[in-house]
C-alpha cells in the first residue's frame, strides 16, 4: 500500500447541538402588529423592495436541520485554510448553490490529508467513497496506466473524487500524486447528507420565496419550480453595496438571511428589509433604471437569478409576465 500521512488534525467537537455554522435564520427584527407596509413613500422614488405578504407567514429561511442523531464531524482549521477552501468551494458546481450555513458545515468537515509524491490518492475500480480538495501539490490522472491528465492546486479545477460520491459507483480513474501535495478530504455521509439533503431543502425554500413574488403570480407550480432551481445565493457583507440608483441592471433579488436598507439620494425610502423581502423583480421584464440604492445593513445572503436565465429558462414566459403587468401595478398601488 502507499504511504501516506494523514495530518489528521483533531476535531474540537461540539457536545451542544449541531451549531458549528450560523443560524440560518434572521431574527426577524422589524415586524410590528401592523406590518408597517402602508408607511408613504416617496412618489419620485418607487418602491424598490416589498414584503412577500402583509400577513404574519412570511416565508422564513429556515436553520439547517441534519439528521437526528447524527453529528457532522469537525477539524480544526486556521482562518486562512476556512478562507481557501470557501472560495474553491465558490467555484465548484457541485457547492456554488449552497447557502453559507450549510458551506460552513461543508469546510469544518474537511479533513487535512498529506501524500508523498507517488501515492495513490484513489485507485481506478475501487468503491469511492471521499472527495478531495487539492490545497497545495498536482497529481496525474491515470486510466489503465496512462496519464490521461493532471490536476494543479492553484487552478480552478483542484478537486477530484466528486462523481464517485454522486453515483456511489467506482473510481473511473487512478490519481497519484506528482509532487507531495496536500489535500482537504471530504467523506460520503457528509457529503450526501449536508450537500443533497440540503439541495433539496432549499429547492422548496426558494420555491416558497417565489410563491409570494406578486409579478410571479402568473407562473405555474412547475415554472416556479423551474426558476427556484436557478437561484443562486449570494454572500453580502455588512456595508456592501448591492445595487446603485441610476444604474442599470438585470437581476431580482429575494433576501435569504440578513438586512438591507433602500435610499435614494441617501435618504431612506422604506423600512429596513429582510428575510423574505425582496428587490429588484421589474427588472425581469422591464430595462429600467435602478430607483434606489440598496445596501447591506449587516452581513446578508441575497438569492439572485438575472433576466437572461430567467429568458433562456422560461422564454415567453416574459411576454406573458408583460400582458399581466396590472397585477404588479395594482400590488404598488396598493402599497403605496
Amino acid at each position: 500500500m502507499p504511504r501516506r500521512r494523514s495530518s489528521e488534525r483533531e476535531a474540537k467537537a461540539h457536545d451542544d447541538e449541531v451549531d458549528e455554522s450560523k443560524s440560518c435564520t434572521s431574527d426577524d427584527d422589524h415586524t410590528s402588529d401592523e406590518d408597517k407596509d402602508d408607511e408613504e413613500r416617496s412618489d419620485a422614488a418607487p418602491p424598490t423592495g416589498r414584503r412577500l405578504t402583509a400577513r404574519r407567514n412570511t416565508v422564513m429561511a429556515a436553520p439547517l436541520e441534519l439528521e437526528r442523531g447524527w453529528t457532522p464531524p469537525r477539524y480544526c482549521k486556521s482562518a486562512s485554510e476556512k478562507s481557501d477552501i470557501r472560495t474553491a468551494l465558490s467555484h465548484n458546481c457541485l457547492f456554488a448553490h449552497l447557502d453559507e450555513c450549510a458551506r460552513d458545515v461543508i469546510i469544518d468537515a474537511m479533513q487535512q490529508r498529506l501524500y508523498d509524491k507517488g501515492d495513490v490518492l484513489i485507485r481506478q475500480g475501487d468503491d469511492g467513497d471521499t472527495f478531495y480538495l487539492l490545497a497545495k501539490g498536482s497529481v496525474d490522472c491515470i486510466i489503465d496506466r496512462d496519464i490521461v491528465g493532471s490536476c494543479e492546486a492553484d487552478t480552478r479545477s483542484n478537486h477530484f473524487g466528486e462523481l464517485a460520491l454522486l453515483y456511489d459507483g467506482p473510481r473511473s480513474a487512478t490519481v497519484q500524486a506528482a509532487t507531495d501535495v496536500a489535500t482537504w478530504a471530504l467523506d460520503r455521509e457528509t457529503f450526501k447528507k449536508v450537500l443533497m439533503d440540503t439541495t433539496l431543502k432549499q429547492c422548496k425554500l426558494y420555491a416558497a420565496f417565489l410563491a409570494e413574488v406578486p409579478i410571479l403570480s402568473v407562473l405555474s407550480p412547475y415554472e416556479k419550480r423551474t426558476l427556484a432551481d436557478a437561484l443562486k445565493p449570494v454572500f453580502c457583507e455588512q456595508g456592501q453595496v448591492i445595487l446603485v440608483e441610476g444604474s442599470r441592471s438585470d437581476d431580482f433579488y429575494i433576501i435569504s438571511d440578513g438586512e438591507v436598507k433602500c435610499t435614494k439620494n441617501g435618504v431612506e425610502v422604506s423600512r429596513p428589509l429582510g428575510s423574505g423581502d425582496f428587490f429588484g423583480e421589474i427588472a425581469l421584464i422591464s430595462n429600467e433604471v435602478r430607483q434606489a440604492t440598496v445596501t447591506a445593513v449587516r452581513d446578508t445572503t441575497v438569492l439572485v437569478i438575472d433576466r437572461e436565465t430567467f429568458k433562456r429558462l422560461l422564454g415567453p414566459m416574459e411576454l406573458h409576465l408583460r400582458n399581466h403587468a396590472s397585477l404588479y401595478d395594482q400590488y404598488i398601488g396598493h402599497r403605496k
